[in-house]
């Protein structure tokens, strides 16, 4: 058996969990790295849970806990949406709005400085295995 795509995915995994504790670190808001990444998705307008969970494919009761807490921190509301109040929204609230203004900052600063550091193809290899994971998960 070829252990070498163990270590692949086992790398990615780690990787991900570094560059959450990176970010952690360099937040003063006190929210966690996946409350910052949930709080810019938002930024981009209201979601429902299922919008939210695609997005960070993440599953239902992480996007519940995640959704709670930016609400019960006052960051987001839950809403219904517009035309079908069958369905649930999350939106910013004014001082959610205000806590993306403080995180973006943190996540640019982070960004510019992996793509400074990384040659272009690395990036481009960091795309391509997150696109072949896309791809791997569409065969399911």
């Amino acid at each position: 058996m070829d252990h070498s795509d163990e270590d692949i995915i086992a790398s990615m995994m780690v990787t991900g969990h570094r560059a959450a504790r990176l970010l952690e670190s360099r937040l003063d808001t006190g929210v966690s790295a996946g409350e910052a990444v949930l709080l810019r998705v938002l930024d981009r307008g209201p979601a429902t849970m299922s919008e939210i969970m695609a997005t960070l494919h993440i599953r239902a009761s992480t996007a519940t806990s995640l959704v709670s807490r930016l609400v019960d921190a006052g960051y987001a509301t839950r809403g219904h949406k517009p035309g079908d109040r069958r369905f649930r929204v999350i939106a910013l609230s004014e001082a959610g709005r205000d806590a993306v203004a403080l995180i973006s900052p943190t996540f640019d600063e982070i960004n510019s400085a992996l793509a400074a550091a990384s040659r272009t193809s690395a990036v481009h290899g960091y795309r391509s295995l997150v696109s072949t994971l896309s791809d791997i998960e569409s065969i399911d």
